[in-house]
């Protein structure tokens, strides 16, 4: 196993997250765990969209992806991955699905906020950008970024209260962005992956992150 930071939390990991930064506290309490095992497949009867099928409860979700197996997600403590080839725990999208989308369902299970946006860090507070799909949240963000200013999270934000303060804790840091938005904010270091599900997505990484800052303003963006 191996232990990572995400979003406040320490997530020790039977799978390689080269995204996220490593923590070498080896007697340090684990908040979350991710670990392969064996999981029901959601029932085909269960309507879904895009290859992947969702059932849940308060404490439990479990998620089947047509294409890579199955996933569930527990108490806000655990998640349990059933592959449905070997080869495919080290796919790029595996790990997206893990540090996006299942510590997205870990966190609303934990109790907190959670919302789609990207967050950028302005004068020690956040301001987060949300919208629907395809709105520019990103690419607002890579503006601010190539202009100085340090990205907390630009997919899933995770938002929480401290003293009665909303507070958003760093998530993955990467930037995720078109290769048009990439050519006209001249981004010089990018990569691409051929196993990203089919997405042409360029990734960014960002070597410094803050480490849990209050929110301060939500711009909702429209096209």
């Amino acid at each position: 196993m191996k232990t990572y930071s995400a979003y406040g939390l320490r997530v020790e990991s039977a799978f390689d997250l080269p995204e996220l930064p490593r923590i070498d506290e080896p007697n340090a309490p684990t908040d979350v765990v991710f670990q392969r095992g064996e999981v029901d497949p959601v029932p085909e009867s269960v309507s879904g969209k895009g290859g992947r099928r969702i059932q849940a409860q308060p404490d439990v979700c479990r998620l089947s992806y047509e294409s890579y197996g199955s996933f569930l997600v527990e108490s806000g403590e655990e998640v349990t991955f059933d592959p449905k080839s070997p080869d495919v725990t080290a796919k790029k999208v595996i790990r997206r699905l893990l540090e996006n989308e299942m510590l997205g369902v870990l966190m609303h299970q934990r109790g907190r906020l959670v919302l789609h946006a990207s967050a950028v860090l302005i004068d020690e507070s956040v301001v987060l950008f949300l919208g629907p799909r395809g709105v520019g949240k990103s690419t607002t963000a890579a503006a601010f970024h190539q202009q100085g200013y340090p990205i907390m999270e630009d997919d899933i934000v995770s938002v929480r209260l401290e003293d009665g303060v909303p507070m958003v804790d760093a998530g993955v840091p990467e930037l995720r962005l078109n290769p048009d938005v990439v050519d006209a904010l001249e981004f010089e270091e990018t990569k691409t992956y051929a196993d990203d599900g089919g997405t042409e997505k360029c990734y960014h990484y960002i070597d410094d992150m803050p480490d849990s800052v209050p929110l301060e303003t939500c711009y909702v963006l429209n096209i």
